[in-house]
């Protein structure tokens, strides 16, 4: 059975371990905020279509989008298309260019890695915090376009994870052909979710060990009383 000195022993190796997770986290989205631009993002792409000049992100628009427009001028412009080409008017199960149909991101440079546009990499850069945007605009697809915007190909959906804690977050996109998948990238805002899940885990162990220990105490406690009872009862016996 625990004792009171023993139960204090784990109380206090407890603080410690909780105080030095706590440390943790806020050192590691310390470093996250140095390491990280909340409002930059990158896209890798290869096995792109023959013909591709640049490629984009189709994200699924919720209701309350507030990113929304009509036609994105500035974003015409660096690509030198109106609000007439194929890219400008996609619209199907919800899904449009952010580039041309959103006013919240920016293509700053596409980089050519192969001489045709078969791979490169896409950078963006946003105009507000880009958890903001992608918890949101949480459905994306990658659309391959030539330099007339017309569409070549566009890649299966894929699923952006909730930004819950509010800090820089880097997004990652990897495309392969029809394939798109995305990642937390970076120093990684995951590793700062997994610290937090083992805080909880080390809470709750701590609240099932003081349970126990609370009705152990219950129980030493009664098993006492019932030893004085029976020790009262015998003495009154033998007189």
């Amino acid at each position: 059975m625990m004792t009171r000195n023993s139960l204090k022993i784990s109380i206090k190796a407890f603080i410690a371990v909780f105080f030095a997770a706590i440390i943790c986290i806020f050192g590691c989205m310390t470093a996250f905020a140095w390491d990280h631009d909340e409002t930059w993002q990158q896209v890798r792409f290869e096995n792109a279509p023959e013909g591709t000049f640049f490629v984009d992100l189709l994200v699924k628009a919720q209701k309350d989008d507030e990113y929304t427009v009509e036609f994105n001028e500035e974003n015409g412009k660096l690509l030198g298309l109106g609000k007439d080409c194929e890219l400008a008017k996609y619209d199907k199960d919800g899904y449009t260019s952010l580039l041309l149909r959103h006013g919240c991101a920016v293509l700053d440079y596409l980089q050519n890695d192969e001489g045709q546009y078969a791979s490169g990499t896409a950078h963006y850069t946003y105009n507000t915090e880009n958890y903001k945007v992608f918890n949101k605009l949480n459905k994306v697809k990658l659309a391959y376009c030539d330099s007339k915007g017309n569409i070549l190909m566009i890649t299966n959906t894929a699923e952006i994870g909730y930004a819950f804690f509010k800090t820089p977050v880097m997004y990652f996109f990897k495309a392969d052909g029809e394939s798109l998948v995305f990642k937390f990238a970076g120093a990684t805002y995951s590793k700062l979710r997994s610290i937090i899940s083992v805080v909880i885990i080390a809470v709750l162990i701590a609240a099932v060990v003081l349970l126990f220990s609370f009705f152990n105490r219950k129980i030493v406690k009664r098993s006492a009383e019932k030893r004085i009872q029976s020790g009262e009862t015998d003495n009154e016996r033998k007189e």
